[in-house]
């Protein structure tokens, strides 16, 4: 960037040739246009899962999941998308699809996870998580609350969200019964939440089959 003191190029705006011209702070400022960058195979690759990524958290954004990643990293000089792009970029296939499920986190933070999580399907739709019964681990509390969250195959990546009044550590199992029209959503996640809603953990995933 260079900055002009040519009267002539002072009322001027736009582009010319491969300048372009603007004001900042009052003064006239001449730039070149950038050069066109061609976007090897590899780096098409990236853009595609880059892209698949922000649907996905366009999704959380409509579920209101995204304030977990924004909380994740208020005191960090890092946006909780950008978080959550770190998080969750190896997830996703070069077309832009999720390549593995299991790498997936719709959730993030410092409260733990209990042992022994397991997901118990039963009959029609009904499924249960069950976990074990050990001493808390530091910062978990008994009534932290599990939240579940599904999602289907495809590439608009929508999230369903489920949680119970009751859901708590203390139970060590919470009985799901998802609707009927969920019966596509095959993939279940599921985290904690404190009480006071201000701590997560990270999330844990499971498929239904």
């Amino acid at each position: 960037m260079a900055i002009s003191e040519n009267e002539l190029l002072r009322k001027l705006r736009g582009r010319i040739g491969d300048l372009i011209i603007y004001q900042s702070k009052g003064k006239t400022c001449v730039r070149r246009m950038p050069e066109q960058v061609t976007l090897n195979p590899m780096m098409l690759e990236q853009q595609e899962r880059y892209a698949g990524v922000a649907v996905l958290y366009q999704a959380l954004k409509a579920v209101g999941l995204h304030e977990i990643w924004r909380r994740a990293v208020e005191k960090e000089a890092m946006s909780g998308y950008n978080w959550f792009v770190k998080c969750n970029c190896t997830a996703f296939a070069k077309e832009g699809c999720v390549g593995d499920f299991g790498k997936v986190f719709l959730s993030c933070g410092d409260l733990p996870l209990p042992d022994g999580l397991r997901l118990v399907q039963g009959e029609g739709n009904e499924l249960a998580l069950e976990w074990e019964d050990g001493a808390p681990y530091p910062g978990a509390s008994e009534d932290d609350r599990l939240v579940v969250a599904l999602m289907r195959d495809g590439r608009s990546l929508e999230v369903k969200v489920q949680e119970g009044e009751d859901w708590l550590r203390e139970r060590q199992r919470v009985v799901i019964r998802l609707p009927t029209e969920w019966k596509d959503y095959r993939h279940l996640f599921c985290f904690f939440c404190s009480a006071a809603g201000d701590r997560y953990s990270w999330s844990r995933y499971f498929l239904i089959t």
